[in-house]
């Protein structure tokens, strides 16, 4: 009796504390605390080992379901894209790539920016409840993946309103754009045909200020406002320039580069190539209020200190010939317009006629000034400036 007792009650004894663990509650596993804020400030331009570390952490925290991870990750490579577009940054680019899945091998240019947008775009897409920062990333890069033919009023609105909102986080990529649509105008001004580098550059004021341009792009000279100086573009630039570096955001490191390209560009470059910067209501011309308008023919400036031709000086007829030459070829209208103050002796202006007449010019036209009435709404260039148009007097040359 003895024996057989033992081992009912260590079986009994066995089923209750089999039944107590079963009844007793598993233990809970607290979640693995992450930061997401110290994560990011990790993240750095251009990229350094911790940006990648940070970046491995974002991706596995993101696939775990954190949303704030995967909306950090998505406007960092937002910034990646940015840095390696405006600083030329080869580390950013092939960072950026490896992360989008794609080849940092592959060429350059429009596909590439076109693909590199398309996999951002998915990235913020899956940013469940990103929120602004989500939405205005998406605006930003629909102007990068916009066609070439697109309207630019309609195109740069969402960057000028997110420019204009100090509290966004992606207020420095809006000012990036911005300042990219206005610097790229001017380079493509700079090579384009000589009687449409002025309107080419005029696309800065869609960049610029906030009226709606569309009268400087008139067919017809006499109701179009005159050209802002390319001078205008320049300090607009420098101002763009100069808001991006005090967001204090990581891309504000790219100002230097680009201000130093911009000095370059408009030391060595604009003088030459983009139209001459006239401030047609200080020149000394004689008024004319029915002349025609002046239409970008090649302007020759004859001043006290000597000649210029398009705001470059001209040491000698001999050049003077030889470069009138170039741009009269390239101009079906074989015009010269010239500006030459009043008691300028009229023997120079007869050495510009033959020396344009040599060059294969037909018409010569004689520069003068002509005030203009205009009622710029505000945020147009000219609101609160007193505007003149230079308007020409055209002399045929074939008499010479």
């Amino acid at each position: 009796m003895r024996s057989a007792g033992i081992p009912l009650l260590l079986a009994s004894l066995a089923a209750s504390l089999l039944g107590a663990c079963a009844a007793s509650p598993a233990p809970v596993r607290s979640p693995r605390a992450f930061d997401v804020r110290r994560a990011t400030g990790r993240l750095a331009l251009p990229p350094d080992e911790g940006t990648r570390e940070a970046l491995d952490d974002l991706r596995t925290e993101a696939k775990a379901g954190d949303d704030a991870a995967r909306l950090a990750r998505a406007l960092f490579l937002v910034d990646l894209f940015d840095h390696a577009r405006f600083a030329g940054a080869p580390a950013s680019r092939k960072l950026l790539f490896e992360e989008l899945g794609g080849s940092a091998a592959a060429p350059g240019g429009e596909l590439a920016t076109e693909w590199a947008v398309l996999q951002l775009d998915g990235e913020l897409a899956r940013a469940a409840g990103g929120g602004p920062a989500a939405a205005a990333a998406r605006e930003l890069l629909a102007i990068d993946a916009a066609a070439p033919d697109a309207d630019p009023r309609r195109l740069l609105a969402a960057a000028k309103r997110l420019a204009h909102d100090a509290t966004l986080e992606l207020r420095a990529n809006a000012l990036l754009r911005l300042y990219g649509f206005c610097a790229r105008s001017l380079r493509d001004a700079a090579v384009a045909p000589y009687p449409e580098r002025a309107t080419v550059a005029n696309h800065c004021l869609y960049a610029l200020y906030d009226s709606d341009p569309a009268a400087y792009f008139g067919a017809d000279p006499t109701t179009r406002p005159p050209d802002p100086p390319w001078t205008a573009y320049r300090d607009g630039l420098a101002r763009l320039l100069d808001e991006l570096g005090r967001t204090g955001a990581r891309l504000a490191q790219v100002v230097e580069r680009l201000a130093t390209a911009d000095r370059r560009f408009f030391a060595e470059v604009a003088p030459g190539a983009l139209p001459v910067p006239l401030d047609v209501a200080a020149l000394d011309l004689p008024a004319d209020l029915t002349a025609m308008p002046w239409d970008h023919a090649p302007l020759v400036q004859l001043g006290p200190d000597g000649t210029s031709l398009g705001g470059r000086p001209v040491v000698d007829d001999a050049r003077l010939r030889a470069e009138l030459a170039v741009l009269v070829a390239a101009d079906p209208r074989r015009r010269v317009a010239v500006v030459a103050a009043a008691g300028t002796p009229a023997s120079r202006v007869l050495r510009l006629a033959e020396a344009a007449h040599a060059a294969g010019a037909q018409v010569l036209e004689l520069g003068v000034r002509q005030p203009v009435e205009l009622k710029a709404p505000p945020g147009d260039y000219w609101a609160g400036r007193t505007a003149a148009r230079l308007a020409v007097l055209p002399v045929a040359l074939a008499s010479l």
